[in-house]
């Protein structure tokens, strides 16, 4: 009777990291901003590089600039 509901394990089946170049990704991100938006933060959470994760603001054009090419993404 006092069994704790289960929790729903709502994270998205991608087993790899987006590419700029697959258009199929830019729907899958169009998706997850418009519908799905808790997955942003799981895939920032999984497959962001820890030095960029805490970065807010006017931080994000620095590392842009900084990392020019898209070093992020691959």
């Amino acid at each position: 009777m006092s069994e704790p509901v289960p929790r729903l394990d709502l994270a998205p089946r991608l087993r790899r990291r987006l590419h700029p170049w697959n258009p199929l990704d830019y729907l899958r991100l169009l998706y997850w901003v418009f519908f799905f938006p808790q997955a942003l933060r799981w895939y920032e959470q999984t497959f962001a590089d820890p030095q960029y994760r805490d970065v807010t603001g006017r931080e994000v054009w620095m590392v842009i600039r900084r990392v020019r090419y898209g070093a992020i993404w691959c």
